[in-house]
């Protein structure tokens, strides 16, 4: 037999369809029904029960999206590429630097490489290279600035060589686009004249890039000629580190001053690496002897 009732609760009118025969079978109590969900039918539990799977429909991060900045640690940096001039350094993926911009001279190169910011004369090392000539005359010893390096000579000279007047020159890295680095050299001041006034004015100067590394006399009682040796310096790149140093090519000889071949002949180069910044020698009314001190050459 069926029943209906009406029941009021809080205000609300429930009605309460209960159908015993239906709700019960042989030899069971009857289920109540809850009055707030008269059906029976689940609205949203899935009957997750909190069991360890991580597939839920809450929004976990168990699969997260590799770019939703969860932290199983997709999106980030780990097995990716370097992007050379974002201005992140990438360490971990090869780059030593990374500071934006294509200034090669900052300390970062334009490819993301460690680099130098100028080049510079060792001032704690002087090399000694002989003095060669004759015996005789006044001793002089002139010197570059702590920056600068022998560069050219100017002199007068005829049968013998008269004068020698040596000149210093700046030396500064140049850039002429991404990657290129290069060895500079200018003109800064002349030293002191020493010899005489006889002759003809001569000038012998090693190119740009160019530094003096050496000379060459022939003499008898006097310097009777007299050459520059000349050594082009230049960046290298060492293709298997990427590692940055200087190169000194082989020197090459000057065109000649002074007059006839004189009996003794002489050539004196500096150590590999170094130039020469001061000269020296013995002179009165013409050269008698000349020779030069050496400093190291490097990159900073």
């Amino acid at each position: 037999m069926n029943t209906v009732s009406i029941v009021q609760r809080n205000g609300l009118l429930l009605t309460l369809g209960i159908a015993l025969g239906a709700c019960q079978t042989s030899g069971e109590d009857p289920v109540p029904l809850d009055p707030l969900n008269p059906s029976g039918s689940e609205s949203s539990d899935d009957g997750d029960t909190g069991d360890g799977d991580s597939s839920g429909d809450d929004g976990g991060s168990g699969g997260g999206d590799p770019d939703d900045g969860g932290s199983d640690g997709a999106g980030t940096a780990d097995g990716g590429t370097a992007i050379c001039g974002d201005g992140v350094p990438d360490l971990d993926l090869g780059e030593q630097c990374d500071d934006g911009n294509l200034d090669e001279l900052d300390g970062c190169m334009s490819d993301c490489r460690t680099g130098p910011t100028d080049i510079g004369l060792n001032p704690d090392i002087f090399v000694p290279i002989p003095i060669r000539g004759a015996s005789g005359g006044d001793f002089f010893q002139d010197t570059c600035l702590e920056d600068q390096l022998l560069i050219g000579v100017s002199g007068r000279s005829g049968a013998l060589v008269d004068q020698l007047q040596f000149q210093c020159g700046d030396v500064h890295l140049v850039s002429s686009g991404p990657g290129s680095l290069e060895v500079a050299t200018t003109l800064a001041q002349s030293l002191d004249p020493h010899g005489g006034l006889g002759g003809s004015e001569f000038f012998l100067q090693c190119g740009t890039g160019e530094a003096i590394v050496g000379y060459g006399v022939r003499s008898n009682t006097y310097l009777e000629e007299f050459f520059l040796r000349c050594a082009p310096v230049r960046v290298d790149n060492d293709p298997k580190t990427g590692a940055l140093a200087l190169i000194f090519d082989p020197p090459e000889d000057s065109p000649e001053s002074g007059g006839p071949d004189g009996p003794t002949d002489f050539t004196e180069d500096c150590p590999l690496g170094h130039v020469a910044t001061i000269a020296r020698g013995y002179s009165d009314e013409f050269m008698h002897s000349i020779g030069m001190n050496c400093r190291p050459l490097e990159l900073y």
